[in-house]
Order: structure tokens, then sequence, then C-alpha cells
């Protein structure tokens, strides 16, 4: 890639092929960075004689229940940290089972738990014993952290670069998420993995999570149009509406909505030719307190103002955009500009492309240009970036081009297991359809046993216990 220096992460042994399937993740090195100096940095707390050591305050995330414990890992294995780990008010009920989990790290003094809600965080993370800060949540709380509350204080702060916490401070936060399909014919049962794969990132953990996906990112023309949302209507119905788990999710899913005409599921079924009708599609009969699943169609690429580009739905919603026009690599270049000029976030994003596509050489390489220029810290292609978050192994995290001033999804990496440093981001990619299908899939009849037997796995990693896990996803 561009004669840069790349790192295979994943899978990192053999029981990562037999759990994962044939997934693979490379970590793609910093701009002028050479084998040489990337052996020199990887695990650079271990091959330091006295390393300063000191306590990293993680502030925990709340959309996914993995990531305080993960992030909180990261800090003591990887940077070599002693860890105050601070549980959300909504994560908080995990607190006891995690602590129980990790006795061993606590009993000796390297991990604690903390609880309370954002005051408590911001009075622990000016507290003279924390030496540095990692964040995971929204790049407000970020903000507010290092420039103070939202008002022309914080903005005159930012400006000036007067930080109200001078800290060591890394970050992931969320984003709008974009999944790319790049124009070819493809086959009905590839596209129907692929609709379900969309629909099944919408409809993660009540559409909490940053990384799953937002906005879909469709080729102007695109012949199968009809059929792919057809087939993502389809697997969407499929889903009862739910409770959506974020407070403000309701108004969120008001404002977003508001002043779109609504849109029958038929109008999304015109000739190619012509555009996407403007309108909002929702699916489901939600009861008290639930949201429909919503499409949102017929935005505009060059609308600038567009809210659906600069804000995390958090609430069922997808929106649709079509940009460039069915020639791959026409559009796969509109497309690179399109989300690293309007979308809002550097997190992760993922592109659908058939590998017969990558036999043109125009394609297979406008393609590397994408995933080169493509400004996101995790790019999974024909999978969901949340497959590189499950895998751990690989580094996770934002685009580096990110500041302190303008956060966008943060900075710095965690998991990163092989203590990589000098990454830009991580590129994981996958087949177009895969057997068993994933776990993580919203048709899969056997995932909470495949839950089950991953975490038994996991505590003893015996290959009876893979071939327990393997058993349950092959009967999905």
């Amino acid at each position: 890639a561009d004669g840069r220096v790349e790192v295979e992460v994943f899978p990192a042994r053999l029981r990562d092929s037999a759990l994962h399937g044939p997934v693979r993740a490379r970590a793609l090195m910093l701009p002028g960075a050479t084998p040489a100096g990337v052996r020199e940095g990887q695990a650079r707390f271990y091959q330091q004689r006295d390393p300063e050591g000191g306590v990293a305050l993680v502030l925990g995330a709340d959309d996914v229940a993995s990531v305080p414990l993960r992030d909180a890992l990261h800090k003591l294995f990887v940077d070599g940290r002693v860890v105050a780990l601070a549980m959300s008010p909504r994560s908080a009920p995990l607190g006891a089972l995690l602590e129980r989990a990790l006795a061993p790290l606590v009993a000796r003094g390297l991990l604690r738990f903390v609880y309370g809600g954002a005051d408590a965080g911001a009075y622990l993370a000016g507290h003279p014993a924390v030496a540095e800060v990692h964040v995971a949540g929204s790049a407000a709380a970020h903000d507010a952290l290092v420039w103070g509350p939202p008002g022309p204080s914080q903005a005159l702060r930012r400006a000036s670069g007067e930080r109200l916490l001078g800290k060591p401070i890394s970050s992931t936060l969320g984003g709008v998420t974009p999944v790319v399909v790049t124009p070819w014919l493809y086959g009905e049962d590839e596209l129907w993995f692929q609709a379900r794969l969309l629909a099944s990132q919408v409809v993660s953990n009540a559409s909490l999570a940053a990384h799953e996906a937002q906005v879909l990112v469709l080729p102007r023309g695109f012949v199968q149009r009809a059929l792919l949302l057809r087939m993502l209507h389809r697997a969407l119905a499929a889903v009862p509406p739910r409770r959506p788990a974020h407070p403000q999710a309701g108004a969120r899913h008001a404002a977003l909505t508001a002043g779109r005409a609504p849109l029958e599921r038929e109008r999304l079924e015109g000739s190619a030719d012509a555009p996407l009708p403007r309108g909002v599609v929702r699916i489901g009969e939600p009861g008290p307190g639930e949201l429909p699943w919503t499409l949102i169609t017929g935005l505009s690429g060059s609308d600038a103002d567009e809210p659906l580009f600069s804000t995390e739905p958090r609430c069922g919603v997808l929106s649709i955009v079509e940009v460039g026009s069915s020639d791959p690599v026409e559009f796969l270049e509109a497309a690179t500009r399109f989300c690293n000029d309007r979308l809002q976030g550097t997190l992760s994003a993922s592109i659908v492309a058939h590998p017969i596509s990558e036999e043109d050489p125009a394609v297979a390489a406008a393609l590397d240009r994408a995933l080169l220029e493509l400004r996101y810290g995790v790019i999974a292609v024909n999978q969901a970036p949340a497959a590189a978050h499950a895998a751990v192994v690989p580094p996770w995290g934002a685009h580096p081009s990110a500041t302190l001033a303008g956060i966008q999804s943060g900075l710095g990496f965690v998991h990163n297991t092989a203590m990589l440093a000098q990454v830009e981001k991580t590129i994981l990619r996958a087949p177009l359809t895969t057997f068993p299908r994933p776990p993580g899939f919203l048709d899969h009849r056997r995932s909470h046993v495949v839950g089950e037997r991953l975490a038994a796995c996991a505590a003893d990693p015996r290959w009876g216990n893979v071939a327990r896990a393997v058993s349950a996803a092959l009967r999905g």
C-alpha cells in the first residue's frame, strides 16, 4: 500500500481463524515509518529499564459493555499504567462482575473501579495523583473535560490553546459511520448477505454503538439499488422495534426526521436512472417507548448543512446518499471525498467490494487508493468495523489526523495487542459472504449460545471449547 510498512496483526494464532473465520487484518503504519523503526517502537514500555509508570484514569464508555474493560487492559498491559476505571452510570451494574473477573489485578493494587457521574470523572481527571486520562464516549464530553463547558469560554480556550486539563489525554470517541457500496453486479445471495450485515449493524445494541452503520453511500445509477433496498427493508422488518438505549434517542429521532415527508417502501424501487426520492421510511410498529427502524433517503452529498452528516443518530436511523456514478473508479473517488469532507468523525468505515471487481487493475487501484485516503482509523472491507473491535487484537481508534482542538473521533489506539507504535489505521478484509453466518447477524438463531461458549473459550481456550463454540455457530 503506497510502499508503506504494513503489519499483519490478525489472525494472531490458529484459534483466531477457527473462531473468526476468514477475516484478515493488517495495521498500516504512518508515512515515513520504516521496518526497523516499527520493530524498535514495538512494546516500548517493556524495553525501558526504569519505566515511569503512573496512574491512568479511564473514563469508561456506556455504548458497548466490553469497552471499559478493554480500555483498562490496554492501559495496564500495553502502556504500563496503574488504572482507575471510572464506570459510567449506565455501565455501573456490571462493575461487581468485572471486579470479580479481575480480582487478581484489584488485589495487587493495579486496578481500581470507581463509580459516579460526569462530576466524579472531572474531579478524578484533575486529581494530582492521575498522570493521564483516556476518554471513551462523545466528543462533547471530551471537549468539556479539556476546554470547559460548552459556550463562549470554551471556544476562546480552544482558539488560544488554553487547556483546563493539561495532562496527556487519549480518546476513542464516536462519529458518523459510513458503509460504501462499490458498484458491480452482485449475486442475489451476495446482496442478501450484505443487506443482513447492514441491517444487523443498524439494530445492534438497540442502535447505540458509534461504530455501526449510520450512512449508506450508494453509487448514482446503481442498477441493483432497488433490490438492495428491498432486501434491507425485509431484513429490518424481521426485527421488532426496540426501546432505545440512549436516553435522548426519542428526541434525536424526532429532530432528525422533522420536516421530512413520509415515504412508502415502494417508492424506493423506482428506476436507478432517477435519484431516490426524499423522505422517511419507517419500518415496524413500535410500542410505547419504542422507535421504528428508519431509512432517510434522497440526501444530497453536497449539502454541508445536512444534520445527518454531523450527528450520530443512535436511534435506529440509517440515512442513504448517492454520489459519483456507476463506474467503480469514479464512484470510489467520489465516495472517498464525500466521507472525508462531509461526514463528522474519523473512527470507522466499511466498503462493500466484489472480489471479481479487483481483477480489473483500475478498480483494484481505485480501491487501494480509497483504503489509503479515507480518514478513518478502522476500515473494513465486506465486513462491519465491529469485526475488528470484536477481534481485539487489531489496533482500534480514530485516524491520527485529529487534534485536541479538532478532536473528531479521538486520539490514540487501544486494543493493539501487538503493541505497535506509528499506526495510521487498521484495514480488515473478509470475503463477500461467509459460512456459517456470523453470530452477530440479526437472524442467527443461536447467537446467545455462541456468546456463552465464546466466554467459556476465553476462560479456558482449550480446543474442546473452541469446537463447542464453532458447533453452535454452525447451527445458527
